[in-house]
C-alpha cells in the first residue's frame, strides 16, 4: 500500500513539473492549427486480375477524371514537427481508352500521420518566405467496395507535400502520398487476389488543394520563424 501511495504521489509530482515546462497555447507565438482540402486522382498500382487496368499500359501518362479527394486538419506541435488526421475517398474505375475490362471500385479511409516541416529543417526562409515542403507518414484504416462486395484494411501511408504560401491565412500545396496495404485480400478490380500476392496493394496519388490556417497569432507554425 506504501508503495502505492509513493508512486501516486510521484506521478502528481511529475505531472505538474511536465504541465509548468510545457507552455499554454497563450504561449506559443504561432498558430497550430489548419485545415487542409486536396484533390487528383489515384493510380493503383497492384494488385490487378489480368485484363483489368485504371489506365492504358502503352501510354506512360494518362490524365482522366479527378478520382482522390482528401479532407484533413492538422496541429502542429511546433514549427518542425505535428500530427494530422484526414479522410480519403478513392474510386478505382475502367476509363474511355484504356482498354480495360470494365469495373468501378470506391474505398474510403481514415488516415492518423506524423508530420515533419522539412522546409523550416532545410532552412527554406534563407531564400525565400513563401516557399515550404512538408513530409508525413503514419496508418489507416480503409473499406474497399466494388460490384456487392466489401473489405476492410490497413497499412501505411508516406508522402510530401509542396507548399506556396499566398497569405497568412491561405497556402496552395501538391501531394504526392504512397498507401501500402498489409491485410488486402481482393484486387483493385475487386477479384479474389492472386495467392501468390496476397495480402498487399499499393496505391499512389497525386493532388492540389489548399490548406487555410486558423488562429489569432499573425504565422502558423509552418511558416514561423525567429528573428534573430
Amino acid at each position: 500500500m506504501k508503495k502505492f501511495r509513493y508512486a501516486f504521489f510521484a506521478l502528481i509530482g511529475s505531472g505538474s513539473v511536465f504541465a509548468q515546462t510545457v507552455p499554454s497555447v497563450a504561449d506559443v507565438p504561432f498558430n497550430q492549427w489548419s485545415v487542409e482540402v486536396m484533390v487528383g486522382q489515384n493510380k493503383p498500382v497492384r494488385p490487378f486480375t489480368e485484363g483489368y487496368y485504371l489506365s492504358n499500359p502503352q501510354r506512360y501518362m494518362f490524365f482522366s477524371e479527378i478520382s482522390h479527394v482528401d479532407i484533413g486538419g492538422r496541429y502542429m506541435l511546433s514549427e518542425y514537427f505535428g500530427f494530422k488526421a484526414d479522410i480519403g475517398l478513392d474510386r478505382f474505375r475502367s476509363v474511355s481508352g484504356s482498354g480495360s475490362l470494365p469495373f468501378d471500385s470506391k474505398s474510403w479511409r481514415i488516415g492518423l500521420q506524423g508530420v515533419a516541416n522539412i522546409g523550416r529543417v532545410l532552412k527554406f526562409e534563407s531564400f525565400s518566405g513563401r516557399l515550404g515542403l512538408l513530409a508525413h507518414a503514419g496508418v489507416f484504416v480503409s473499406r474497399f467496395k466494388s460490384a456487392g462486395i466489401h473489405e476492410d484494411n490497413g497499412g501505411w501511408i508516406l508522402g510530401i507535400t509542396p507548399q506556396v504560401r499566398i497569405t497568412d491565412r491561405l497556402a496552395v500545396n501538391m501531394d504526392l502520398s504512397a498507401l501500402y496495404s498489409v491485410r488486402q485480400h481482393l484486387t483493385w478490380d475487386g477479384k479474389p487476389a492472386d495467392p501468390t500476392n496476397n495480402l498487399t496493394g499499393t496505391v499512389s496519388s497525386l493532388s492540389v488543394g489548399a490548406t487555410w490556417y486558423l488562429g489569432k497569432k499573425n504565422k502558423h507554425a509552418d511558416w514561423y520563424t525567429i528573428r534573430k
